[in-house]
């Protein structure tokens, strides 16, 4: 689920889906399998229609970048 975060914070910081999978060196494909998973898993919704981050990716993003500072 951690590496999943990893995906939704990329995502957030690159912007799109597929410039997300280009820096994390695996396909466009996969990534939204990896993220729908996670949606179901934390049964939430991560981004809208469009691709735009929603609410609850935001605040998922904003953990991932607080954590990462602290390693």
């Amino acid at each position: 689920m951690f590496e999943n975060m990893n995906y939704v914070y990329d995502i957030y910081k690159s912007g799109s889906f597929s410039k997300a999978a280009e820096n994390l060196y695996i396909t466009q494909p996969a990534l939204s399998i990896a993220i729908r998973k996670l949606e179901h898993n934390l049964g939430q919704s991560l981004f809208e229609i469009g691709k735009k981050i929603s609410k609850c990716g935001m605040i998922s993003a904003q953990i991932k970048k607080q954590s990462a500072s602290f390693c």
